[in-house]
Order: C-alpha cells, then sequence, then structure tokens
C-alpha cells in the first residue's frame, strides 16, 4: 500500500523530486500492481504544473488546478448514503475540527464520493453546496482512497477524521475493513 502525503516545489532539492523512472515505478505498482493507494490532502494537487495527466487518474483527481479552499475553520462532516467497505461503521456526521475545505474537487470517472462537507456560503469562498471531502476510486488493479482533509495536526488529531482514515488505509491495502476497526 502506498500513502502519498507529498507535493513537489520548484525550490526543493533534486533528490525530493520524482524522477521519470520514479513516476514510472509508481503508475506500475498501482495500476498493474495493485497496490493500494491512499492520497492525503494536498497531494491530490501534485503534478499540475504542467498537469501530469496520468497521475490525474491515477489518484481519482482532487485539487488539481481548479480547487481552491478559503480560511480553516470548523465544519461537519457526512457520510453520504454509498454503501462501500470504508464508510460503512464510520461516523454518519461529525463535527470537524478548523481545517481546510476543499472546493471544486475534480474526480475522475468512477469515483464514489463517501463524505462531504456543506461549504458555508457566509464563510469566505464558501460554495453553498455540499463538498466532496473522501471518495474512493480504482485505478487499473489497485484501489484509490483520496482523503482532503487534514491540512494539519490540528485537523488531524480529530478523533472522528483518524477513524476515517483507519478504514481507508485498511480498504486500500486489503480491499475491505474489518467491523470492528473504529
Amino acid at each position: 500500500m502506498l500513502l502519498l502525503n507529498y507535493k513537489e516545489t520548484p525550490e526543493g532539492s533534486e533528490e525530493s523530486r520524482w524522477s521519470d523512472a520514479n513516476k514510472a515505478a509508481f503508475l506500475k505498482a498501482v495500476k498493474e500492481g495493485g497496490k493500494g493507494l491512499v492520497v492525503h490532502h494536498f497531494a491530490s494537487a501534485a503534478f499540475t504544473n504542467p498537469n501530469w495527466k496520468e497521475y490525474e487518474q491515477a489518484i481519482a483527481g482532487g485539487w488539481r488546478t481548479q480547487g481552491y479552499h478559503g480560511p480553516k475553520h470548523e465544519f461537519p462532516v457526512k457520510k453520504t448514503g454509498v454503501k462501500h467497505p470504508v464508510s460503512d461503521g464510520a461516523p454518519v456526521k461529525f463535527d470537524h475540527v478548523s481545517d481546510e475545505l476543499y472546493s471544486a474537487s475534480l474526480r475522475t470517472r468512477g469515483s464514489l464520493v463517501l463524505a462531504t462537507a456543506y461549504c458555508d456560503p457566509t464563510k469566505p469562498q464558501g460554495t453553498g453546496i455540499d463538498e466532496a471531502v473522501i471518495w474512493v476510486n480504482q485505478y487499473g488493479k489497485g484501489r484509490v482512497f483520496n482523503n482532503v482533509l487534514g491540512h494539519d495536526t490540528v485537523a488531524m488529531s480529530d478523533k472522528n477524521y483518524q477513524q476515517w482514515m483507519r478504514r481507508g488505509v485498511e480498504w486500500a491495502a486489503t480491499g475491505q475493513v474489518d467491523a470492528s476497526s473504529k
């Protein structure tokens, strides 16, 4: 299983950048090798300038070039009606601690949105709609779990966020979630 929490930077050292061989190995591991993939927060914005289209497909979308967010704030997260091993047994709704609420996330064809958060239009850059925050998809033989929550340690300390993340990691790695996984 692979967990991405990566965003390349032009200022980064050469050693911190993915080579063409790294990119090919990553795609092959997920698409052909069936490695599970967990995409965490801003990793969905990696490789956008120029846009690496195959990475976008592999991670099931995300921030990419059209995404944005307002200031960090508390907001409720709610489970959708989609039946899936990750969401079965996860909290139906929880008040999430201060975090960035991504808006306009791209989702690739076949993505199943498991959780959303209402983007309050009275807040800066509020859209007035439920924004996807957790979704799943397949990339070749690999299972993909994309969670755009978790900007910092405050956001990641939320016990409900942790439960969703644990369940997503377990599903990406094995294709199932232990019913007792909390």
